[in-house]
């Protein structure tokens, strides 16, 4: 199976690796399962909030990790947010 490679382009941001954010989004869901006359049908929208130091910004995505070496230089628990789908990002804290 040939290896997949993707060109990640990184957007002018204005935020420093390392400052703590917090995000308010949508996230894609699902409704309960099994037979309902569309007519029925009410989309609830998934809000959702997300805490993380800041990685990086690409063309799609906002980058953020739960977890970061003093340092800066080893992350964990990376979480990507599509950036359509981002309705407001606070800054809680800078980097040190």
């Amino acid at each position: 199976m040939a290896k997949r490679t993707t060109t990640v382009k990184k957007t002018a941001v204005k935020y420093k690796i390392g400052d703590v954010l917090l995000v308010r989004w949508f996230d894609a869901h699902n409704h309960e399962s099994g037979w309902e006359e569309l007519k029925d049908l009410k989309p609830v929208p998934c809000e959702a909030f997300t805490a993380g130091f800041f990685l990086m910004q690409t063309e799609h995505e906002l980058i953020l990790a739960g977890d970061l070496i003093k340092e800066g230089t080893c992350t964990n628990t990376r979480m990507c947010i599509p950036l359509g789908m981002v309705k407001e990002v606070k800054k809680v804290h800078n980097a040190e």
